[in-house]
Order: C-alpha cells, then structure tokens, then sequence
C-alpha cells in the first residue's frame, strides 16, 4: 500500500511540474482571452508582425480580413502588465481616422478585427448613382426595419425644421440590396459605440502612457504599466485548490505557500514549494523548492531548489540549485548547481558547477567548472577545459582555448589561435639533437620537448617548461625577442629508467626573426644533474650526461629504511637553434 501510494504522489508530482504550465495557459486564454496581461514591445514593427508575435506568445487567434486593414502599417508600442484588450484599443488608436474606425470583439475563443466605415454617403455611391442623385447631399439615417421592404425613410436637418417627410424612394432592388450590404458590414449601433467609448476611458484610467522621442526614428512608443493584485498570504495545495482559486496567475502575493505546485502572477516576499513554484511574472524576494523554481519574468533575490531554477527574463540573484540553473537573459550575481549552470546572454557574477558553465556572451568575473564555455572573458575561467573567443584576464586549467587572450593563460596545453607558437629544432652540448614546441601567449607558454645525446651510450629525456618572453626592439615588427626559460628532463639512459634522473634547465634566451616564417635563437643554459642511478663501469653513484662539472656533490641517506645515494652536478652550457 505504501508503494502505490508513492507511486501515485510520484506520477502527480512530474505531471504538475512538466505538463502543468501549458496546461494552465490553455484553461486561462480560453476564459479570459481579453483580459489576460500582456506585455508587448515594437519598435517599426508592421501591424501584422505585431498580430503574430501576440499570437504566438499568448495563444491568441486572430480573424481579419487582409484587404481592409492596413497590415503594413509601422507601429511602436511598449507596454507591460496590460490586459489585450486595452493593448488593442491603443494599437489600433492611432490607425483611426474620420472615415475608418478599427473594432474588435470576441467570437467563439477567437478576437475578430473590423475595419468600419463612419460615412454611409461613401457606401451609398457605390449603389447606382441615377436612382439617388435627386437626394439631398446630407447625412443619412437609414431605418431598416423590414429587410423586405422596399422603401426607405430619410431624415435631415430640413425635415427637424419642417417636421418628418418620408422621401419614398423608387422601387429599385439594387440600390435596397446594395444599402442592406453596407449595413450589414457597418452593424453599428449606439451601444457598441458606447461600450467602445466605456473601453477606451477605463483603459485611460488603468493605464500610464508615456511618450518616448527617439532621434532615429522621431517617433513615439507607448508605456503602459500595470500592477497585478497584491495579496499578503496564499496557500495553494495544487493549482487551482488554493487561496486564489483560478485567478492566482493575477495575483501578486507577498507569502506564498506550495504543497505541491503553485502557478501564481508575481511574488514580493517568500515563496516556497513542496514540489515546483510557478510564476507568470517577477520575482522578487526568496523563492525556495523541493524541484523546480519557474519564472516567466524577472528574478530578483534568493532562489534555492532541488533540481532546477529556470528564469526566462534577466536574473539578479542568488541561485542554487541541484541540477542546473537557466537563465534565458542576463544574469548578475552568484550561480552555484551540482551539474551546470547556462546563461543565453550575459554573466557578471560566479557561476560555479559540478560539470560546466556556459554563457553564450560575455562574462564579467569568474567561471569555476570541469568544463567553462563563454563567448567573451573578462576575468578568470578555471577548470579542467576552458574555452573563449577573446579573454581579458586569465584561464588556468589542463587545456586553455582561446582566440585572443590579454593575459596569462596557465595550463598543460594552451592554445591561443591569435597568440605564440613555435617548433624549433637545436642543439647543445647536453643534448645533441632537440626537438621542442612552443605554445601560449609571449608573457606566458609552455614548452613540450625531446632531446637526445650520442655519447658512450645514447641518452635520451623527454621534457615540459615554461616560458616568457618580450620584445627588445622598439620597431613595429618587433623581430628580436629576449625571455626566459625553465625546463625539466627525466633522462634514460639507452633504456627506461625508473630511478631518479632528472636534468633541470633554466636558459636566457635570445631571438631574432629573420622572416615571416623562419627565426634563429642562442640560450646561455645553467644546468643542474640530480641522479640516484648507479654506474656498473666505475662503482659511482650518478650519471654520465653532463660533459663536465664546476660543482659536484655527492650524499647518502642515513635513514635505515630509505638508504638512498644521490649525486648532483652542476655545469654551465648553451642552445643554439632554429624556429618555424
């Protein structure tokens, strides 16, 4: 019995938090598709752009006909928190004129849009001229009582003087036909054009418009900002059984309580969920959840949830989570999660995760992850793999990526596409033959090396150093360079060798670019020999490699478990090579 109750709270649990928000969407649009808010900003946008963006994001359908509405027109229009059917009214304000006017209403779920004509003398003309041109060129007012009734009633302002005279037109079923069209296209009657008028002076009232010059265009955009309800305290058990019932997606609470899922408007204060809290606009406060943290909005403050905080507007904020962190903007402050934190646009702040980092623009500050990913740096990126376009700052890892870096990348393998590469191939008295690479940047690269020596025996060591190097010409083309060097050889002698054998190096190093592509180098070398290996030809303790010493020594471990000979010598020599 325990089981399958799990096994039920379970399956509630997923489908509220992953099929609950389309859901809800759906319900509300089709109660209330008017009244829902919304927010909408054009900038030359055409009318019909602006229909098919608000159809998209708030599953509104639109009815219109393409021949009567001027879909080309461009628009601005900034608003927020607005119901549709006063973004509407404002829309459609500026495309009004003395012979148009643009009304719309609701019908079957779907907002149907109409161009109506003020003059019916326009639409009269369109009838056949001979029958009506002995009428008075004055406003008319058709009663059309009977639609089988052949004759027509006029009214002008001589017949208020005079008294009523009916004007009993000609039998004609064309021009009765052509009338009986136009009003039926027109349907205007005093109530609708007192409800428009009630429409336009309550969103007059709800509304704040503010009008914005912009030199670019000198045009002006419209703001209109709205608050949602303020509630002190909500509990919701699962969307709608709670405090708000279904209006809780207008509401903006203060206190919000989620047994398990909760869909409300905004939070002002502290919200915490058993399973997911939903909200359809900001975020402002601390938000806390057993799994999922979803904001249509903003987010501001503290949010903290056992799998994922996922914001769809610009983040400032705290955030913590068990699995990953999505922000679908920018986002200031600190991101902490177990598996990945992804931000689409900009980052000042920390990201820190378990497995990677991604900000798809820039970043201001510090990406801390096995595996940093981020368009540009300006700061440190410090993991296992870390890539970027342009960096200003550092990279410290095993592998450092980067197309421009003004800094110092630290790490095994650097490659800096616009930064310093060298193969060189030398020689000295150490090693006969050397074959190394130079990777990096000139402030800092590292240095992959083999060398040989053909002597008694062939000796070979295989090496990794460090570098830098800067320029001692004050030309634009800054041929001759001048650095230092410090390199690490564990040397074999003819074959493996386990015991310690290691050659140390630290070289001054001396460069001149003879061509684009070809550059010749000297390296003053001062070198130091630490060998535990034993020598069967003379019973000595240490290797042959070095030519000679000007300091040698030789010491033994008195410990009785670790009885160990070591011999160190210390010389003076020198590289000479060529670079590609």
């Amino acid at each position: 019995m325990k089981n399958y109750f799990f096994f039920i709270l379970t399956f509630l649990c997923l489908y509220f938090t992953f099929g609950f928000e389309n859901t809800l969407l759906a319900q509300t649009n089709s109660k209330k598709v008017l009244e829902q808010p919304v927010t909408l900003f054009a900038q030359n946008k055409t009318l019909e752009n602006i229909f098919s963006d608000l159809s998209k994001k708030y599953n509104v359908r639109f009815s219109y006909s393409n021949s009567r509405l001027p879909l080309q027109r461009k628009i601005n229009i900034k608003v927020s928190n607005i119901p549709l059917k006063d973004v509407l009214n404002q829309i459609f304000e500026p495309l009004n004129d003395d012979n148009t006017q643009i009304q719309f209403r609701l019908i079957n779920g779907q907002i149907v849009i109409q161009a109506k004509s003020n003059s019916l003398e326009n639409n009269i003309k369109e009838a056949e001229k001979p029958q009506i041109a002995s009428l008075p060129k004055k406003p008319l007012i058709i009663d059309k009582k009977d639609k089988t009734s052949k004759t027509a009633s006029v009214s002008t302002k001589e017949n208020e003087i005079n008294g009523k005279n009916e004007i009993e037109l000609i039998e004609n079923n064309e021009i009765i036909d052509s009338l009986e069209k136009t009003s039926e296209l027109l349907k205007i009657d005093s109530i609708e054009k007192r409800n428009t008028e009630n429409q336009l002076l309550d969103s007059s009232k709800i509304a704040k418009v503010d009008s914005l010059s912009k030199e670019e265009n000198n045009k002006k955009e419209i703001s209109i900002l709205s608050k949602l309800d303020s509630i002190p305290l909500q509990v919701t058990f699962v969307y709608p059984l709670g405090t708000n019932g279904s209006e809780s997606y207008s509401k903006n609470n203060r206190v919000s309580l989620n047994i398990l899922a909760g869909y409300n408007g905004g939070l002002n204060g502290l919200e915490i969920g058993g399973v997911t809290n939903i909200l359809k606009k900001d975020m402002r406060g601390i938000q806390l959840s057993g799994f999922a943290n979803i904001v249509d909005g903003k987010t501001t403050g503290f949010q903290a949830a056992g799998f994922a905080n996922i914001t769809k507007d610009s983040v400032s904020a705290f955030q913590s989570a068990g699995f990953i962190n999505l922000v679908k903007s920018d986002f200031t402050g600190f991101q902490v999660a177990g598996f990945t934190n992804i931000v689409t646009k900009n980052v000042k702040g920390v990201q820190a995760a378990g497995f990677m980092n991604v900000a798809k623009e820039s970043v201001n500050g510090v990406q801390i992850s096995s595996f940093n990913l981020a368009k540009n740096i300006k700061g440190v990126q410090i993991g296992i793999f870390n890539k970027a376009d342009t960096i200003k700052g550092s990279q410290i890892g095993i592998i450092n990526i980067a197309d421009s870096i003004t800094g110092v990348p630290i790490g095994l393998i650097n490659f800096i596409k616009n930064g310093y590469h060298s193969f060189e191939i030398s020689g000295s008295e150490g090693f006969h033959t050397a074959l190394s690479y130079n990777t990096g940047v000139n402030k800092f690269y590292q240095i992959f090396s083999a060398g040989v020596q053909f002597d008694d025996k062939t000796r070979w060591g295989l090496g990794f150093g460090l570098g830098t190097r800067f320029p001692i010409t004050k030309n634009k083309k800054q041929r001759t360079h001048a650095g230092f060097e410090l390199m690490a050889y564990h040397i074999h002698e003819e074959k493996w060798t386990n015991k310690l054998n290691l050659l140390s190096q630290f070289k001054f190093k001396i460069h001149h670019q003879i061509s684009k592509e070809v550059g010749i180098f000297i390296a003053p070398t001062l070198n130091v020999m630490v060998s535990q290996i034993y020598n069967t030809e003379n019973n000595t303790v240490g290797s042959n490699f070095a030519p000679y010493s000007f300091i040698e020594d030789t010491t033994t471990n008195s410990n009785p478990y670790n009885n160990r000979t070591t011999n160190t010598k210390v010389w003076a020599g020198g590289f000479i090579g060529i670079s590609f």
